[in-house]
């Protein structure tokens, strides 16, 4: 029987943005999600539980998810992988929201860039790259079927949901890629690692989430 994958999360900078690192314990194997800041103690954890950084994936650009991505590919040698809508933010201060929130951008550079619907290989699992904007143009759930996990960035958290006024922000779209998650691809018992604060699962907050409950009641709008 396969082993299921740790999964870590991590607080890091000012904003208290997750990081996920999450290790395969049979191949040691590890796969770094959104390293916001703090790359440091990033490190040092990745040292202290032991095993190969094999990949940096990023959810969307926003400062706060990745701005160790740099410093965490030059130690360990991981690729950097994000939606093309959003690779160009990882060097751009304005767009990646620096400029907005006031902290200095460590810039990066996508190895790979993401289109709706790829599937990857990561941590010898299969997942599926579901393009969920609303938050930014380029947000994407990551979705591994076989762990019922999916990587969520600033989608969905428990009892809320990402903000929509940033810039690039759409409430609509954000109503469309929460709909999608619920209707389509997501199921009830699927573990969500979110963007900030505890994790949870989808089941949960369709239950609970008065957003969820909001916008199902009123055909997936959200209000102005």
């Amino acid at each position: 029987m396969t082993a299921p994958l740790e999964v870590h999360s991590i607080p890091t900078g000012p904003l208290q943005a997750n990081c996920h690192i999450l290790r395969n314990p049979e191949s040691n194997r590890i796969l770094v999600v959104d390293p916001g800041d703090d790359p440091e103690e990033l490190l040092a954890f990745v040292n202290k539980i032991g095993g190969e950084v094999e990949a940096i994936w990023n959810t969307h650009a926003h400062i706060d998810h990745v701005n160790a991505n740099g410093p965490l590919a030059e130690a360990t040698g991981a690729p950097i992988s994000i939606h093309r809508l959003e690779a160009p933010f990882l060097s751009d201060p304005v767009r990646s929201g620096a400029t907005w929130i006031g902290i200095e951008l460590r810039p990066s550079r996508a190895t790979h860039e993401w289109d709706d619907g790829q599937e990857l290989h990561g941590l010898g699992r299969q997942w599926t790259v579901h393009h969920s904007p609303g938050h930014s143009p380029g947000s994407c759930a990551i979705v591994c079927r076989e762990e019922s996990l999916v990587l969520g960035g600033d989608l969905l958290f428990q009892g809320s949901i990402g903000r929509t006024d940033l810039p690039g922000g759409s409430p609509e779209e954000m109503a469309r890629s929460l709909r999608r998650m619920c209707e389509e691809w997501g199921r009830d018992s699927y573990r969500v690692l979110t963007g900030h604060g505890p994790n949870t699962t989808i089941g949960q907050e369709r239950m609970g989430n008065q957003f969820l409950l909001y916008l199902r009641e009123n055909g997936w709008v959200l209000p102005a």
